[in-house]
């Protein structure tokens, strides 16, 4: 069966008590069934990088919604943003449109940077953004992930 009939029998069986034999149908099998199905097919992924400029004692304030996050301070004085993005989609060609609709903005202030993923209102697929930054030593770093590890290392700033 294709995955759009999947669909349609998907949409069917949670309109009808029970399925043809009389069964009764779980909603949330169905669900899991048709979500298992969207995170089933190939992987995408797209690196993106971002380099900016702060002075010694800067903020960062991160928030991403699903995947690791990896924090190091080191010397210098720039914020090196290295991050990964990846979905699971039905093929190819809806992974590219479904990253190209995955977005990380970055708002930049005077001694402040907001990072944070915006994930469009489509996420019927699994996805992750995996973030690996390098902030300077006295940066003050605030990080959050709903699905996802937070590690903070040689940061002296506050954590």
């Amino acid at each position: 069966m294709k995955t759009a009939s999947r669909f349609i029998v998907l949409c069917a069986c949670l309109l009808l008590p029970s399925i043809p034999t009389g069964q009764p149908v779980s909603s949330s099998v169905l669900l899991a069934s048709a979500a298992s199905e969207f995170s089933s097919g190939p992987e995408a992924t797209e690196p993106w990088k971002r380099t900016i400029k702060v002075g010694d004692k800067a903020a960062l304030d991160l928030s991403n919604l699903a995947g690791d996050v990896a924090v190091v301070g080191g010397p210098g004085n720039e914020i090196h943003i290295d991050a990964v993005k990846k979905v699971r989609a039905r093929d190819s060609n809806e992974g590219r449109s479904q990253l190209d609709d995955l977005d990380i903005e970055v708002i930049e202030k005077p001694g402040r940077v907001r990072v944070r993923t915006i994930w469009p209102d489509w996420h019927h697929t699994s996805g992750e953004v995996t973030f690996n930054v390098r902030v300077p030593f006295n940066t003050s770093v605030a990080v959050s992930t709903v699905s996802g590890s937070v590690r903070v290392e040689k940061v002296k700033g506050e954590t």
